[in-house]
Parts: structure tokens; sequence; C-alpha cells
């Protein structure tokens, strides 16, 4: 599991010779990856650094608490079904 920035510039240059090989514009396929990613981003805590940022102040708000001990698949449990919605 990665994070999704590196993960969209990775796939640029393949989503470019694609578009290209099917005839398609490489644009128009590019916003789909970028859609893609964040959607993916969210099932995991290091999908995105958001997710990293608000596991990071939960943490320091509640230090006592179980509530700021965020799994790395914890946000797998709402990420899932908002990226098969989405």
């Amino acid at each position: 599991f990665l994070n999704n920035t590196p993960v969209v510039a990775v796939m640029i240059p393949i989503v470019q010779r694609w578009g290209k090989n099917i005839g398609v514009s490489p644009q128009q396929l590019l916003v789909p990856l970028s859609f893609a990613s964040i959607l993916g981003g969210t099932c995991t805590l290091i999908g995105t650094s958001t997710n990293l940022v608000v596991a990071g102040l939960l943490k320091d708000r509640f230090p006592s608490s179980d509530v700021a001990n965020i799994g790395l698949f914890d946000l797998g449990l709402y990420g899932v079904p908002v990226m098969f919605a989405g």
C-alpha cells in the first residue's frame, strides 16, 4: 500500500501511452486517474497525507483515548464503501 501521490506519478506515463495506443486523448484519462487515486487513498492510513495529519491531530488531542489509535486499515471501514460509491 502506497501514498496516492507517487502512484499517480508512476501511472502518468503509462496512462499517456495507453491513451495514444487506443486513440483517446491522454488528457481525458488523467482526471479519472486522479479521482481513482483520491478514492483509493481513503482506504488506508497512509493512502493520503491528510489521513496521517488527522491521525496525528487525534493522537495529540486525545493521548489516552483508544479512539486516537488509528490502525493502518481502520479507515477502510469507511473508505472502501466511499471508494465503491465514488
